[in-house]
């Protein structure tokens, strides 16, 4: 009798919430208690963004962020067997905002819980059971409407977290977390094991060895070109063998917009490969594209930049196959085949496990009513099938 009342219970009010639209998240609550399995995510909502994390060519999350009545939730899909079937999570409460998993169990994640204010709360979540329920481990208020972000874990103890440019360390999980040093105006990071780490600044490359209580320029924007770039936006990517690449970019007018890509070799020198701003001529024979762009580095010679330009063709991507030297288009606006057709104004979001597989989020926002694809590649971009769309 009980379970029938139950269900009948739980019906009504996916019923109700289906029909109304209504407000379903609980301010103050942990998330954790706002996990839903099998749920799909409203596509009457505003879908404003996805998160991937990947363990392996097999395992994958990706973290759907809606805004329903003004209030946040992320839907999390996960799937374990290259896309096959999924599993649904809703977080309500939270849009998360960085997300990574250090195997099929454990991870964390930066929600961000009230993302249409100017004075923004950030929490750290964590998950033990691959990301079907989550609970809140830090909180933290930000005065700003655009607020860096970013968590890394080596493991399922040691990791480290960004806010604006405060760095934050945990040796227990996440169950504790202490402010190291970081750099003036840091902007991203990338440690190699818990003492050796790199990290970014407006225009300059740092590196530490004791876990980032004291950190040493490494590289520095030559003067002649920080005349022209003025950079609001870096990162920094370590591989294994101690390569390694950074982007530098700035974003604003077209007068203004303008990037450097490096590389860096095992001895610790950095080379500007590429770029682009609107004084000719380039930095280089081959130009990086000019749009706001993201960097995803497969190995010690070959990268993804994905650009993204939602007022014309929403989403361009450029590989390198010799450390950023020379670019070629992968999706522009002729784009590959079973790639999803895209129109000004929609949503896409691309990353990429490895030289070969990649997976991308397509919003068709442009329809009368949302269209969201799921879609991969195993060639490299060259061909895209869908394997979710609702």
């Amino acid at each position: 009798m009980y379970i029938r009342k139950t269900f009948i219970l739980i019906t009504a009010c996916l019923i109700v919430l289906l029909s109304s639209g209504c407000n379903y998240s609980t301010k103050g609550a942990d998330p954790s208690n706002k996990s839903i399995k099998n749920f799909p995510i409203f596509l009457s909502a505003e879908i404003t963004d996805a998160k991937f994390s990947f363990l392996d060519d097999k395992i994958v999350w990706i973290g759907l962020n809606a805004i329903n009545n003004g209030s946040p939730f992320t839907e999390i899909l996960s799937s374990s067997d290259h896309g096959q079937t999924w599993s649904t999570t809703l977080m309500g409460n939270y849009n998360i905002v960085s997300m990574q998993f250090v195997d099929s169990e454990h991870g964390w994640a930066i929600g961000n819980a009230d993302p249409q204010s100017s004075k923004k709360v950030y929490s750290i979540l964590s998950t033990k059971d691959g990301g079907q329920n989550w609970s809140k481990q830090f909180e933290t208020v930000q005065a700003s409407r655009i607020s860096p972000y970013q968590i890394q874990f080596l493991n399922i103890k040691d990791g480290f977290a960004r806010f604006n440019t405060n760095l934050f360390s945990t040796t227990d999980g996440g169950e504790s977390w202490r402010q190291i040093s970081s750099i003036e105006n840091l902007m991203s990071f990338d440690f190699r094991d818990d003492k050796e780490g790199w990290a970014t600044n407006t225009d300059s490359i740092w590196h530490t060895t004791d876990g980032g209580n004291i950190w040493n320029k490494e590289w520095s924007v030559p003067e002649n070109i920080k005349k022209r770039l003025e950079p609001i936006n870096s990162k920094v990517i370590i591989n294994s063998t101690l390569e390694g690449w950074a982007l530098f970019s700035s974003e604003g007018t077209m007068s203004q917009t303008s990037k450097i890509i490096l590389h860096r070799d095992q001895s610790g020198n950095w080379t500007i490969e590429s770029g682009y701003y609107m004084a000719a001529p380039p930095f280089s024979g081959n130009p990086a594209p000019l749009e706001t762009s993201d960097l995803f580095p497969i190995s010690d010679t070959r990268a993804f930049l994905v650009a993204y330009t939602p007022a014309t063709y929403p989403v361009a991507v450029l590989k390198t196959n010799d450390q950023g030297k020379t670019w070629l288009a992968i999706i522009d606006q002729s784009r590959p085949k079973g790639f999803p057709v895209m129109l000004p104004g929609d949503l896409a979001r691309i990353n990429f496990v490895n030289d070969q597989l990649g997976w991308a989020i397509v919003v068709n926002r442009s329809a009368s009513k949302n269209t969201l694809n799921i879609v991969k590649t195993e060639d490299g971009g060259a061909n895209w099938k869908v394997v979710m769309q609702k």
